[in-house]
């Protein structure tokens, strides 16, 4: 059970780590402040399906 405890855990730190990669480039390369593309991410679905 421990082990698959730090498995799960170990799969969270990657996830979250290219989470925050993928919004710090698409800010970079958009030209936008990482916290903008962020709340798009998290909050933009309306913004996302009128593309």
């Amino acid at each position: 059970m421990l082990y698959e405890l730090a498995m799960a855990q170990n799969q969270m730190e990657k996830g979250l780590w290219s989470t925050s990669t993928l919004t710090i480039v698409l800010a970079m390369l958009a030209k936008h402040k990482p916290e903008e593309i962020a709340e798009l991410m998290v909050n933009g679905d309306e913004k996302n399906k009128r593309v």
